[in-house]
């Protein structure tokens, strides 16, 4: 007796049934075994294979059934045969594969999918390259970009667009008038974009047209609002906080500008004057000008008799008015020449009768007489020398009129210089000796060496000389090449302690140094000074000593 197959909708699958002892290859993909055939069970066994990988190979099998998976080799898809009926050609539709994996999959095919386990985003293969399904942000961004939402608040529902930059909420655009919301930084939301309120958003870019503008939070309207290729007015105050100031001109000829709180005004075109003028009965009067060829002010009229007393004057009127008056002329600003040490004030022949002056500050001073012992003399201060006209024959001061003291850096004499009494700066009493070596001051010298002076490493040495002195108060044979000795007075040395204040000194065993004498040790001639201070420890320090045969 036949087998009646039947589909899963009840329809015959072989007309007439599957007959007994035969086999049936054509009505599926699968080799349908009647009854008593004999070893049906290879077929059986097959069968299950089949259907376990899916008829894997590179072509599709052979009378499928609808609804029938195929694993195409090739593509390394699983196909769906997706026609109605057995009698209707197969409709192949190959599945949609979806990998998870935080990198790139190998050999993808096209429209494979992969969910980018890293980065949260879906793509698709296209056959060549992966394309991003979404979303667009990525881990590293975070949610970045504009999200369709609604804002709900007491007055209704608001449709807008939300801002985001890597999670945070920056911008919304709005389609409604002005409402009210509690969105942190978004107290008001007006109709079209705003940005957040504490985050230092601003739009940048070009605009067709503004009709406010909002400056420090107050709307203005754009016709407040100068522009640069018309003329304007400006009702309140114009201030400029920049030291680059204001420029005028098509040229920018007229700057002017501050500089270390300095303010100048300025014609930038070369050789133009800067004038300056006046509206004067409803004309344009120029007052001063600055001539660009001189570099000098000039003016454009002169003062008469009615004119103020600060008045400016030119030079025709000082020169045509002013230089012909015989008389005194009264001055109350300073008469300065124009270069220095260049002009004379008066000269040789034509001289001025009386100078009368608290201070005289000058180069020179070319006189017949000059009486320092004039009340109406003060003080009279030297830029350069004094110096008299012949050799021996001035004197400064007088056997009974004495000068009370006398500052100098220097004092260089030719013959005896004769005083009451005499006070010197310094402490010791110095003389140039030629050395072996450039020695630093507080050094310890001792004759010898290849020169007349050089340091030693005998403790006690008889043939000590002195220490080099830091400045001398008076240096002997100052003229001479060599080191400044100090052979007496006080004097900063280098000297190794233990020493006490008091403490005869001696050369010590290490060069340049001083040391506290042994008596042990001692010789005739070998004291150096004593000391002034004390060194607890046994470094060597520099420290002051009165340097004598003690």
């Amino acid at each position: 007796m036949p087998y009646d197959i039947r589909l899963s909708n009840n329809s015959e699958l072989i007309t007439g049934g599957l007959l007994d002892n035969t086999t049936n290859t054509t009505s599926s993909s699968l080799t349908l075994v009647g009854k008593n055939f004999k070893s049906y069970g290879l077929f059986l066994n097959q069968n299950f294979v089949r259907l376990m990988e899916n008829f894997a190979k590179t072509t599709a099998p052979t009378a499928p059934l609808p609804g029938q998976l195929w694993y195409n080799s090739t593509t390394k898809y699983i196909n769906l045969n997706v026609a109605a009926s057995p009698a209707v050609a197969a409709q192949w539709k190959p599945l949609a594969v979806l990998t998870v994996a935080g990198s790139t999959p190998a050999s993808p095919v096209t429209g494979e999918q992969w969910y980018d386990s890293t980065n949260s985003q879906l793509n698709v293969f296209t056959g060549s390259e992966w394309k991003i399904i979404g979303p667009l942000t990525t881990t590293a961004t975070g949610n970045t970009g504009a999200l369709p939402d609604v804002i709900v608040t007491g007055l209704g529902t608001f449709i807008v667009i939300k801002f985001f930059i890597n999670d945070v909420l920056v911008g919304i655009w709005s389609n409604n008038e002005s409402f009210a919301t509690t969105i942190g930084g978004f107290t008001t939301i007006n109709k079209g974009l705003n940005f957040h309120s504490s985050l230092g958003h601003t739009f940048w870019g070009n605009a067709q047209a503004a009709n406010t503008l909002y400056v420090g939070g107050t709307p203005l309207a754009g016709s407040s609002f100068l522009r640069n290729d018309q003329s304007g007015i400006i009702n309140g105050a114009l201030t400029l906080t920049n030291n680059n100031g204001l420029t005028f001109g098509s040229a920018s000829d007229f700057v002017g500008s501050v500089s270390n709180g300095h303010v100048t005004l300025r014609n930038q075109t070369n050789n133009k004057d800067l004038i300056l003028s006046i509206n004067i009965n409803s004309s344009q009067t120029p007052f001063l000008r600055g001539n660009s060829q001189s570099g000098l002010i000039e003016g454009y009229s002169n003062p008469t008799s009615s004119s103020s007393g600060l008045s400016l004057i030119t030079k025709t009127y000082f020169d045509q008015v002013l230089g012909v008056v015989s008389g005194r002329s009264t001055f109350f600003a300073n008469v300065n020449p124009g270069a220095n040490v260049t002009y004379a004030l008066g000269n040789v022949d034509n001289r001025w009768m009386h100078l009368y002056a608290g201070n005289v500050t000058t180069s020179n001073i070319i006189t017949a007489n000059v009486t320092a012992t004039k009340s109406n003399v003060t003080t009279i201060f030297l830029g350069e020398d004094l110096i008299p006209t012949g050799n021996l024959i001035s004197n400064v001061g007088a056997p009974t009129k004495l000068l009370n003291t006398i500052f100098a850096n220097n004092g260089v004499f030719s013959g005896n210089l004769t005083a009451v009494a005499s006070s010197a700066q310094y402490a010791d009493l110095a003389e140039m000796f030629q050395s072996d070596k450039n020695y630093d001051p507080g050094t310890v010298v001792v004759f010898g060496g290849d020169k007349e002076i050089t340091t030693t490493n005998i403790s006690h040495d008889t043939a000590v000389a002195g220490v080099i002195s830091t400045s001398p108060a008076y240096t002997m044979n100052a003229d001479s090449e060599g080191l400044p000795v100090a052979l007496t007075g006080r004097v900063p040395c280098l000297v190794k302690g233990p020493v006490n204040k008091g403490t005869v000194l001696v050369t010590g065993s290490t060069p340049g140094t001083a040391e506290a004498l042994d008596m042990l040790l001692y010789k005739p001639g070998c004291v150096l000074g004593k000391s002034l201070e004390s060194i607890t420890s046994t470094n060597t320090e520099l420290i002051e000593i009165a340097v004598g045969r003690f």
